[in-house]
């Protein structure tokens, strides 16, 4: 998993463990998902999983700000 997270790195950045299964679960012979959907699926995670990291940095600039303004 770490080599295909590493492969996929540049174009993928948050690239996961979870995103590997859901390709193996597409490819190997179970699921009548298309390939379109999987990776739909998968920005969808992406793009929830960057919005998540871009507010918890926006919470600790917005604790880290109040704090300096308590040293004042």
């Amino acid at each position: 998993m770490l080599e295909s997270r590493l492969l996929n790195k540049d174009e993928y950045p948050l690239f996961s463990c979870s995103d590997i299964q859901t390709l193996l679960k597409h490819f190997l012979p179970r699921r009548d998902v298309t390939v379109e959907e999987v990776l739909r699926q998968m920005d969808v995670r992406h793009r929830k999983r960057q919005s998540s990291i871009d507010s918890a940095r926006r919470k600790q600039r917005k604790k880290q700000s109040g704090h300096g303004d308590l040293q004042s």
